[in-house]
C-alpha cells in the first residue's frame, strides 16, 4: 500500500473525527470492541500522520462549505417567505388556488393549510373550503434580525432540526410531520 494512501479504517475514522470532535470516540466508531485505552493510543497514532490530518482538513472544509451553503440557502428561504404576495395565493374569483398548483417557494411560506365544512344555517346544505394561513410575518422579521446579529440573542440551529422545522417551531407549529399527534 503507498504511504500517502489511507487504510480503510484510518478512512472511516476521518469523518467521525471531524463530527464528534474526539478521537477515541472515533476509533469506537469504526473499532466497537477496542479497550477506551486501545481507542487513546490508536486516535493518537493516527491523528499524528500526515495524511490523516490532510484528510481531516479537507473533510472540514466540506463541512465548513456545505454549512455556508446552508447558511445562503436559509436567508433566501427567509426572504421568499418574507415577500410572499397573499394575492398570488388566491385566484380570481378570491377563492384559495389549490395546493398543488402551488410553486415549490409558493408552498414553503405557508404556515398551515385548513380544510373546513360546515351546515349552512338554514340546514339546507354544507359549505366548505379551504383556508391558507401564511408564515407569520412578525416571527420571521424576528428570525431575519437573529440570523443578521441584530437582536440581542441569536439562533442557534440545532443539528437535525431542519429549517422548515424551526418555521414551524417559530409560528407556534409542531414539527412536520407530528400534526395531530400527541
Amino acid at each position: 500500500m503507498a504511504k500517502n494512501k489511507l487504510t480503510a479504517k484510518q478512512s472511516a475514522f476521518c469523518p467521525h473525527f471531524v463530527k464528534l470532535h474526539n478521537g477515541r470516540h472515533a476509533v469506537h466508531a469504526v473499532s466497537p470492541k477496542l479497550s477506551d485505552a486501545s481507542a487513546d493510543s490508536l486516535a493518537w497514532k493516527w491523528l499524528s500522520l500526515d495524511k490523516v490530518q490532510e484528510e481531516i482538513a479537507r473533510l472540514r472544509k466540506e463541512v465548513e462549505k456545505s454549512t455556508l451553503m446552508d447558511a445562503v440557502e436559509c436567508e433566501r428561504l427567509l426572504d421568499l417567505c418574507l415577500r410572499a404576495n397573499p394575492k398570488s395565493y388566491v385566484g380570481e374569483t378570491g377563492i384559495p388556488k389549490d395546493v398543488s398548483k402551488l410553486t415549490d417557494d409558493q408552498a414553503f411560506a405557508v404556515g398551515t393549510i385548513e380544510t373546513w365544512h360546515k351546515e349552512t344555517v338554514d340546514g339546507g346544505g354544507i359549505l366548505g373550503g379551504t383556508t391558507l394561513k401564511l408564515l407569520s410575518k412578525e416571527a420571521l422579521f424576528k428570525l431575519k434580525m437573529k440570523r443578521l446579529g441584530l437582536l440581542k440573542d441569536n439562533i442557534i440551529h440545532e443539528a437535525g432540526k431542519s429549517f422548515e422545522d424551526m418555521m414551524r417551531e417559530l409560528n407556534g407549529l409542531p414539527p412536520a410531520g407530528k400534526e395531530g399527534k400527541g
